[in-house]
């Protein structure tokens, strides 16, 4: 099941890392299975409309474009999008 999209994945890819093909993986497999279809049932539960703006194609194509080592920096975990939001969404 996984060989055809390692194999598009390998072909695409600007950095064959680990760390971005767990993200294609997710994006390819878990996103659409399992965490929208969530997020639309439970929305549409309480007539709620819902957006993911992370994942407009344009976001996708620049984040999985971000070298690895940047987005891990020094272990932290989203480091570049904190960094992105730093002034405008408090830190927790």
């Amino acid at each position: 099941m996984l060989r055809p999209l390692r194999e598009r994945f390998e072909a695409k890819a600007w950095e064959t890392s680990h760390l971005n093909w767990m993200s294609y993986l997710d994006l390819n497999l878990r996103l659409p299975e399992l965490l929208l279809m969530r997020v639309d049932k439970m929305s549409m539960g309480v007539s709620l409309e819902a957006r993911v703006p992370f994942l407009d194609h344009r976001v996708v194509e620049l984040a999985m474009g971000i070298p690895a080592e940047l987005k891990l920096q020094g272990g932290e975990l989203k480091h570049v999008l904190k960094r992105a939001v730093r002034g405008v969404i408090p830190t927790a």
